[in-house]
């Protein structure tokens, strides 16, 4: 089984509220993001917003426009190599002068500090001066959704640094589980969607959970080699699991996301590092909007 090696970057921007911003609900937080970003981003490309990266000959050329956003037009089974983390909870609306962060993460070929600040960041300030986000941006009110960039910091070393020139980094900070039978709990921070034979799963076990995990991690490294074994999956015992359904988009009501939590025997040695990673790079659908974040939690001694 190879060794797992994926490049990565983590950016954090705070930004500050200039005009009131409200967001649609709070599942959706990543979605306007991303929806903000792919959009402003486009402006950085000989290309006019309605032309369409499928027929485009520079999406064959190595643009970087589908590389970000549409990675199926050079590998169908590609995955996306960033990952927006939104506000966490469930607050809605910011007035003038508050202020919100997010992160940006870089994996692979896109974990450079050019495609940070020679991308994403210019992307961030045009929007929160020209175009907004959120509800109202586009509508009612030319004003809404105004906000000014307030920080920037990278991850560096376990902890934020304000300098952004940075080398990708290749080795995790954060390993799941320091005893090898210690009990855990696996809780999802945002909506996940597994799915199994095309249909979405609710009641994921940890066996689901690794399937997505390695999928991802493959997906990432471009290989269809295995990361783990079945057997050494079903060595961990699910203790219980727990979550709740949503639907995110309306008009797509086969995708059924989840999110709760799955309590555990333990991790193994051999799955901690594809555990750690996955927390890093997110699992399943809809990750570059910061679906599928997780994180790793000790179970109390009472729990059953």
């Amino acid at each position: 089984m190879p060794e797992i090696n994926i490049p990565w970057l983590r950016y954090r921007i705070e930004i500050e509220v200039e005009s009131t911003l409200m967001i649609f609900d709070a599942l959706r937080k990543g979605y306007h993001l991303r929806t903000m970003l792919e959009t402003v981003m486009k402006r950085q490309f000989p290309c006019k917003e309605q032309d369409n990266c499928q027929i485009c000959k520079n999406a064959k050329n190595g643009c970087e426009y589908p590389m970000l956003f549409m990675p199926q037009i050079y590998n169908k089974n590609a995955s996306s190599k960033f990952v927006i983390l939104p506000p966490l909870g469930n607050r809605l609306i910011f007035r003038e002068g508050e202020s919100l962060s997010f992160e940006i993460r870089l994996f692979c070929d896109m974990a450079q500090d050019r495609m940070f600040t020679g991308r994403f960041l210019p992307a961030i300030e045009y929007a929160g001066q020209f175009t907004g986000m959120g509800k109202w941006r586009t509508y009612k009110s030319d004003n809404y959704g105004r906000f000014k960039i307030k920080d920037v910091s990278v991850w560096s070393k376990s902890a934020w640094r304000k300098s952004t020139a940075i080398q990708a980094q290749n080795k995790l900070d954060y390993i799941p589980g320091s005893q090898s039978d210690e009990r855990l709990e696996i809780a999802f921070i945002t909506p996940v969607l597994f799915n199994r034979n095309k249909k979405p799963i609710l009641q994921p076990d940890f066996f689901d959970f690794i399937k997505g995990a390695e999928r991802r991690i493959q997906s990432l490294m471009e290989t269809t080699e295995r990361l783990t074994t079945d057997e050494l999956i079903r060595s961990v015992d699910t203790i219980s699991r727990s979550f709740k359904t949503f639907q995110i988009d309306a008009a797509r009501k086969d995708e059924m996301f989840i999110q709760g939590q799955i309590k555990i025997s333990h991790i193994p040695d051999e799955l901690k590092s594809m555990i750690g990673y996955a927390g890093l790079t997110h699992i399943g659908k809809g990750v570059s909007m910061g679906m599928g974040g997780f994180v790793i939690r000790k179970l109390a001694e009472d729990v059953e």
